[in-house]
């Protein structure tokens, strides 16, 4: 990762403490939240919650670790880096949890299980991570520039994917996504310019 983007972890750390200093209030979610969750309520059927279903499971520790196992045919740095991001991402979502405490929605039927409190989400953490680590890793090893808008523009969907299956399905804010992703994205960052730095 070049110097210019040195700073880029620091932006997205702000932002995520920015978002959960304008959102994350325990007496309550924001009107934004509110409005989100309402519409989610009106737009759902059973063709979409199906596919949120499908969604969300690329959001999951386990199955995000799989790509880790890809990566090792490749590189057994690659894939020990793609590792640390989900694990460290996974460790570091628990931490923050707890310190916050955000409750989970109660205004909206949450369409699958979800335990512990809601802020940041972490399908939405472990995502950004997981795929933005493989989107950088994948740029690495291409020159051509359309293939590394591809990959990039395809990571961030699926990210977005994710998040958005968190709301859709009722267990997180439309907030809680946001901080996932920019927490999620920060870690991603901060260990591509450890692993870029190290090898130089």
């Amino acid at each position: 990762m070049k110097r210019r983007w040195a700073f880029l972890p620091l932006f997205l750390v702000l932002g995520f403490l920015g978002t959960a200093l304008m959102f994350v209030d325990r007496t309550g979610p924001t009107a934004f939240d509110r409005s989100v969750l309402d519409s989610v309520a009106r737009l759902r059927s059973q063709a979409v919650t199906d596919m949120a279903l499908v969604l969300t499971e690329f959001g999951r520790t386990p199955i995000a670790l799989l790509f880790s196992l890809v990566a090792w045919r490749r590189s057994r740095e690659m894939a020990i880096h793609m590792a640390t991001a989900t694990l460290g991402g996974e460790i570091i979502l628990e931490i923050i949890k707890l310190v916050i405490a955000r409750p989970r929605p109660v205004d909206i039927l949450p369409l699958v299980h979800a335990y512990g409190y809601s802020f940041p989400s972490g399908h939405s953490l472990v995502a950004a991570a997981t795929y933005t680590t493989a989107a950088i890793l994948i740029c690495r090893t291409v020159q051509k520039t359309a293939a590394r808008i591809v990959t990039g523009v395809g990571a961030a969907l699926l990210i977005v994917l994710v998040a958005t299956s968190r709301v859709y399905l009722g267990v997180h804010y439309a907030s809680d996504a946001i901080g996932g992703i920019l927490l999620g994205t920060a870690w991603a960052a901060i260990l591509a310019q450890r692993w870029y730095y190290v090898r130089r």
